[in-house]
């Protein structure tokens, strides 16, 4: 478990579908983080999760995001395609509950996952992408450090409409 002021990370449970289910089948919310727009059953998500939590092959860590005061799941964070070689990973955060949203939450989860990913797993570069239209998100970025690497232009589609993606980089120094 990962410990901030008022959050905490923790490995994924698989009872966890039972809320990341209603996140992933909000349309508006899955375009926003470039998910797929499918509807979700509950025996997908159910393998989804279990999919994460079986994982041996040591190329990504998903934990989810609690709120210290009442340990209630309010999003997923995670480090993927880690090459331990080259020492870098991508990173995803979802805040899936709306209330949490925009009470620095986002920007607490990300202190902890650079320190982790940094001081903890020896790793030397982390890489993001964002839709072009997710502004708060990519002005959180930028406040941690960020750097835009590149764009891929109308790379997303959604509601009837091509968007970029921004690719940005966070060195450890």
């Amino acid at each position: 478990m990962i410990s901030g002021k008022k959050i905490f990370l923790r490995p994924l449970k698989y009872e966890d579908w039972e809320k990341t289910i209603i996140w992933r089948n909000d349309l508006d919310f899955s375009a926003l983080i470039m998910s797929h727009p499918f509807p979700v059953t509950e025996e997908l998500e159910k393998e989804w999760i279990k999919s994460i939590i079986e994982d041996k092959s040591n190329r990504s860590v998903h934990l989810g995001i609690c709120l210290k005061d009442s340990e209630e799941l309010i999003g997923l964070t995670k480090l993927f395609n880690i090459n331990w070689i080259s020492r870098n990973c991508y990173f995803g955060i979802f805040l899936g509950s709306k209330e949490s949203r925009g009470k620095g939450i986002g920007k607490e989860v990300m202190e902890l996952i650079i320190d982790y990913s940094f001081n903890k797993l020896n790793l030397r570069k982390i890489i993001l992408e964002v839709i072009e239209t997710n502004q708060p998100a990519i002005n959180l970025y930028k406040k941690m450090g960020f750097t835009k690497e590149g764009e891929l232009k109308e790379q997303v589609y959604n509601n009837e409409k091509y968007y970029g993606v921004i690719i940005m980089s966070l060195f450890n120094k």
